[in-house]
């Protein structure tokens, strides 16, 4: 492979890595909304 490639794939891998560690930190913050409010109300 060449150079380019090669770095076109790890910053592809970065990027994804990346997307992944933040959807899981937005819905991990979203359940624990989501359970706060629901104590509130009873």
């Amino acid at each position: 492979m060449t150079p380019p490639i090669i770095s076109i794939m790890t910053l592809g891998i970065a990027i994804a890595g990346i997307s992944v560690w933040w959807v899981r930190t937005t819905l991990k913050e979203g359940n624990k909304a989501l359970e706060e409010s629901q104590k509130k109300r009873i």
